[in-house]
């Protein structure tokens, strides 16, 4: 039941077909399994067991997959952060949850020093993009690992992630997640939406929020997500063209500036299937204008943490 096992024990991701693309890192599904089996033996080096917390502090990366998978699927509890908040609100968010180990990047040492006195029980921090004094490099804690750890047999109401809230009354609140809910999300929108195996993701909407299910729905129905580095108009539209994108979700502020980018005429967006959009409404003259640049592609949606 554990919700790792749609990359661990799923007959659409093929070894050889590509599962994740930052850059110029292309990462295939055995690759992909192999790093994260490995990691999740890591974890149970630091002490993570079942039902403990692990917080990750960064922005849309290949490692951020890996993590999200190695955690669930050693029966720990993912608690992601926004990576726009700052160094105060992290901590508060990390008293709350209490994780053992964070995983950053350089740029999240500043949360890591108010982190230390203030959040009880974080043994370990491990950071992504080389070593850094007193900290843990993320490839050295994986290159220590010769043999993957087996993924946990999670029940269906085991919880998986702790997603924080936002727009509610009073400070943000921790919505937790089961594996069976997440399961049954990805499963619930392959069956009313369709991601064939072939099908390209561009994942710009980040993976701290629930949006990451476009990402993991690829995952499960073996297909390529695609992360960039700066979602801005231009790298959008030019990665679709170079990556032959066939998905995308965004939300309405990032349509505008792809809909007035002087660059959108020129490039080809043919393989573009489907451009979902949420998190407000379009209406008047901007949906208008999507209509007759995108056309029947529009998905208008809705969701919850």
């Amino acid at each position: 039941m554990n919700f790792a096992n749609i990359l661990f024990d799923n007959p659409d991701a093929t070894d050889q077909a590509t599962a994740l693309v930052e850059g110029d890192k292309v990462v295939s599904f055995a690759t992909l399994r192999a790093r994260t089996g490995r990691l999740t033996a890591a974890l149970q080096t630091l002490g993570v067991a079942r039902g403990d917390r692990v917080a990750i502090l960064l922005g849309n990366c290949i490692e951020y997959v890996e993590l999200y998978m190695a955690i669930v699927a050693s029966g720990a509890i993912v608690v992601p952060l926004n990576t726009r908040l700052t160094p105060q609100e992290h901590v508060l968010l990390m008293r709350d949850a209490e994780p053992k180990v964070l995983f950053t990047a350089g740029d999240g040492l500043e949360t890591v020093a108010q982190a230390r006195d203030r959040v009880a029980g974080l043994e370990a921090v491990v950071v992504v993009d080389g070593a850094k004094s007193g900290k843990i490099d993320y490839e050295k804690l994986i290159g220590g690992m010769t043999q993957p750890a087996p993924v946990f047999n999670a029940a269906s109401d085991d919880a998986a992630v702790i997603l924080y809230t936002s727009g509610t009354t009073s400070g943000p609140k921790g919505a937790i997640l089961t594996h069976g809910n997440l399961l049954a999300n990805l499963r619930q929108y392959q069956a009313c939406v369709g991601i064939p195996r072939d099908s390209v993701n561009l994942q710009i909407s980040p993976l701290y929020h629930a949006a990451n299910i476009f990402c993991f729905v690829h995952l499960l129905a073996g297909g390529t997500t695609v992360f960039l580095p700066k979602a801005t108009p231009e790298a959008i539209l030019e990665a679709i063209e170079k990556h032959r994108v066939a998905y995308m979700f965004t939300v309405p502020t990032v349509l505008y500036g792809i809909l007035d980018c002087p660059d959108r005429k020129q490039r080809n967006i043919s393989s573009l299937q489907t451009l979902q959009y949420g998190g407000s409404a379009i209406v008047g003259a901007r949906l208008e204008t999507a209509i007759e640049a995108f056309g029947e592609r529009l998905l208008p949606s809705y969701g919850m943490t």
